[in-house]
């Protein structure tokens, strides 16, 4: 099924020319397969003008026997598609994605495509979240009840953090972007999927003013009968070389809680949902180890003997062979900001830069 309508707003955008057509796929070390070379999305003209496209939902046809598996879910904000990956890893099928950002929602179907994953079985959406609300609804109601027939459906999503980022601007809940974070969990209790995941950054959780919001959203959800766990998370502590915090919140279910004996619309208690078995590094201990400092532009960094292995890009840039991927050797040109770019020491993590030290 097809559904499309003329969007009213106008985007100021780069004028895309006909996409260039995909390589022969070769297979690679690791199994997953990748194109000779990569074909750039849109051979796109310097130019900016205003264009007026269509957004479109294309799902096939939503029958219970194109399912695979029993635990499935639909994915919000999605994005290039790297948390519904994630997912996929641990055993679940995405049935349905929704991703505002057309750019974001070609490369996340390219990539499955390049690297053998299925689509999502029920298609996917460019259309703003909001639509699920409203005029898409009948459709989204459709998706899950179909999917319960065969098993469990959860919805996974991080709303645009911006609005509640501490280097952003601060807008909070009245933000365009900070909005969003209602709207997902207006889905999710007027939805009621059997779990799922909400995802955003730091500030939403250690600012004062939009920890007040963050906690009416979870006793929105409470209320309407979830059990929830959330926790602020660091990547590192999972063993990603990123010190990266993040604000993750689960939520099961009146069915699932009944079978795991959780108590419906309160807080789950700590340590019963596996949030510190499944850390590989502890947060204290590895901020304490004796990283490199700053460095002048230009030089290389040494890893220190004490610093895992694991816990630096270069390790895993061998381990996944990145020199060998298709895109190895495709990068940006800094032009405005070149002077400023060699000032900044190797290293300098005191302020926002766009440039990161990597050993």
């Amino acid at each position: 099924m097809t559904v499309s309508y003329k969007a009213t707003k106008k985007r100021v955008r780069r004028v895309a020319l006909q996409p260039e057509p995909a390589p022969k796929p070769i297979p690679h070390a690791n199994g997953i397969i990748y194109p000779k070379s990569v074909p750039s999305f849109f051979t796109l003209r310097e130019d900016f003008e205003q264009l007026t496209f269509e957004r479109r939902i294309t799902s096939g046809r939503i029958d219970s026997a194109a399912l695979r598996g029993e635990l499935f879910l639909v994915s919000f904000f999605a994005g290039s598609g790297l948390l519904d990956f994630g997912f996929e890893k641990a055993g679940f099928t995405p049935i349905f994605v929704n991703e505002w950002n057309q750019e974001f929602l070609a490369a996340y179907l390219y990539s499955r495509q390049q690297m053998g994953i299925p689509a999502p079985t029920f298609g996917s959406s460019s259309d703003s979240v909001e639509t699920f609300l409203s005029s898409n609804r009948k459709l989204l109601e459709e998706i899950i009840s179909t999917a319960r027939r065969k098993g469990l459906v959860g919805f996974i999503g991080g709303p645009p953090c911006p609005d509640f980022s501490i280097g952003g601007k601060n807008r909070g809940r009245h933000g365009d972007n900070g909005k969003l974070t209602k709207t997902y969990f207006e889905l999710i209790i007027q939805n009621k999927p059997d779990w799922f995941l909400f995802e955003n950054v730091k500030g939403l959780w250690s600012t004062k003013r939009h920890r007040k919001f963050y906690d009416e959203m979870i006793t929105f959800a409470l209320k309407a009968g979830y059990a929830i766990s959330d926790q602020l998370v660091n990547a590192i502590e999972y063993g990603v070389p990123q010190d990266r915090d993040r604000v993750i919140a689960v939520g099961f279910s009146s069915g699932i809680c009944n079978k795991l004996g959780l108590q419906l619309g309160t807080k789950i208690p700590d340590g019963i949902f596996p949030w510190q078995t499944q850390k590989v590094f502890k947060r204290d201990e590895v901020f304490n180890l004796p990283w490199p400092q700053q460095n002048s532009f230009g030089s290389a960094s040494q890893k220190p003997a004490l610093v895992p292995l694991e816990l630096t890009v270069g390790h895993w840039f061998k381990t996944n062979d990145v020199t060998k991927h298709p895109n190895a050797m495709h990068s940006f040109k800094p032009r405005a900001g070149l002077a400023r770019f060699k000032e900044v020491a190797e290293g300098d993590d005191s302020r926002k830069s766009y440039k990161r030290p990597a050993f």
